[in-house]
């Protein structure tokens, strides 16, 4: 076998902590790979994530370590947050982190350790934290029953979009972080949340309902109530056709969701085959489910502290890996089977993971700040940029607009496509009009304190 070939991995702590911090353990045959040391307090519940699949970041007490998966040390950085948190999120560009601390949500950026935004929109604590794959849109639960829906770009920029994108004053609050939907359908403290790649949100709660939403729009497509047992974590297939429920009970639960009729809003699982468990084996609360690359494999973590693999086509127990304590933290990533099996010299050539110490004031953006053009075009889609120098920019390509126009209502022809130099000029010209239209979308938008300078002419 290549010993290059991918190891499909999952990374797990329990409420035991020291000596044994973390453990990382081959989804496929239970052997445990690798043991991270180095805690003297107890992991938090739902405070374990990954970062680029190369390093994860974790709380202990109101401390923020980030690891690296493959030196198997932790980073420099030792993080201070204002509070112990209630759960973590990573951004799925790897730029930002998210914590729930009390009822308040804290928005940093790793690179800079700026506090981008704090905001307090739930009324208790707020214990769950998902963003879609995308990165437009964070969701947070919280013990009150409320599910927040936040545009993560108008959050990081302290800035409110209350209609369709527009360049008027009226559709664009300054300084007001509040979300584009509040759902209050849950009687008591929501437990998950499940974003899926389609466009939905589900949400489940100790009140033993489970609520399907389109993020899209803010409408309740479904609540399935009366199941046997609270839930307490949530997990869909590839294909998005079945949730897997772990209650309570230590039962784990199927919902078909490619059977829900689009017409019928309620639905009770009153029959004897829907509350019949699909998987039984745990003797404690199920708190965490996560399903495999492949899809043929769902790993469960419980208070009992264990976690077990179960075969999703056949619905049985394939492996129990046993812990010394409840499970606090369940994550799957990928790695290089070479991992298991070297002293991983090459890994440990890896650049650390770049932090800086997070800050607990609200970072302000400058007035004089100046952005080159290569950075407007980030790929990340959870970054916005205030251009403020436009009367640099307007005179450099003022010209060339008129031109690029010119040949734009002629066409291109086949000569023109032939030389690389002129392509490469139109590319540049092309990036140069879109600095344009970017200040122009969001001049109108900005404060008093982000708007351009203007220049004042020297007296000689």
């Amino acid at each position: 076998m290549d010993s290059q070939s991918p190891l499909e991995v999952a990374l797990t702590s329990d409420l035991r902590g020291s000596p044994y911090s973390f453990s990382l353990w081959d989804v496929h045959t239970g052997t445990q790979l690798v043991v991270f040391k180095g805690n003297k307090n107890n992991p938090i519940s739902k405070c374990l994530r990954l970062i680029d699949n190369n390093y994860f970041v974790t709380a202990i007490d109101n401390v923020i370590q980030i690891w690296s998966i493959f030196n198997r040390k932790s980073q420099e950085q030792k993080l201070f947050l204002p509070n112990r948190p209630s759960s973590l999120l990573v951004s799925p560009c790897g730029n930002y982190l998210i914590a729930g601390i009390a009822e308040m949500i804290y928005v940093w950026q790793f690179c800079s350790g700026n506090l981008l935004a704090h905001t307090q929109r739930h009324y208790q604590t707020v214990n769950v934290l998902r963003i879609n794959q995308d990165g437009t849109f964070l969701f947070s639960g919280a013990d009150d029953g409320m599910v927040l829906v936040w545009p993560f770009g108008d959050l990081i920029s302290n800035t409110h979009t209350t209609g369709s994108l527009k360049v008027d004053k009226s559709s664009s609050d300054i300084g007001v972080n509040e979300p584009r939907f509040t759902w209050q359908h849950h009687d008591a403290k929501v437990t998950d949340i499940h974003v899926s790649n389609g466009g939905r949100c589900v949400t489940c709660s100790i009140d033993k309902t489970v609520n399907i939403y389109s993020y899209a729009n803010g409408e309740r497509l479904h609540c399935i109530s009366n199941w046997p047992s609270p839930i307490w974590s949530m997990a869909m297939n590839k294909n998005e056709t079945k949730l897997f429920l772990g209650a309570q009970d230590g039962n784990i639960y199927e919902l078909l969701v490619s059977s829900l009729s689009l017409s019928m809003m309620h639905s009770h699982p009153d029959s004897d085959e829907t509350r019949r468990p699909l998987l039984t084996g745990h003797k404690d609360r199920v708190t965490h489910l996560s399903i495999s690359m492949d899809g043929s494999l769902l790993i469960s973590g419980s208070l009992d502290s264990t976690c077990k693999v179960w075969d999703i086509y056949q619905s049985k127990l394939i492996r129990d890996v046993k812990h010394q304590a409840p499970i606090a933290n369940l994550v799957t990533t990928i790695v290089p089977e070479a991992f298991a099996l070297t002293s991983m010299t090459q890994s440990q050539n890896k650049p650390p993971f770049l932090a800086k110490q997070l800050r607990r004031n609200l970072y302000k953006m400058p007035r004089d700040i100046c952005i080159s053009q290569d950075d407007i075009f980030d790929e990340s889609t959870t970054t916005l940029y205030f251009i403020k120098n436009k009367y640099d920019v307007y005179p450099k390509v003022s010209s060339s607009v008129s031109e690029v126009s010119t040949k734009a209502d002629l066409g291109p022809r086949e000569s023109d496509l032939e030389n690389p130099s002129l392509v490469n000029d139109l590319k540049e010209k092309l990036k140069q009009m879109y600095v344009l239209s970017t200040e122009k979308i969001f001049k109108e938008a900005a404060s008093e304190s982000l708007r351009p300078i203007k220049r004042v002419k020297k007296v000689k």
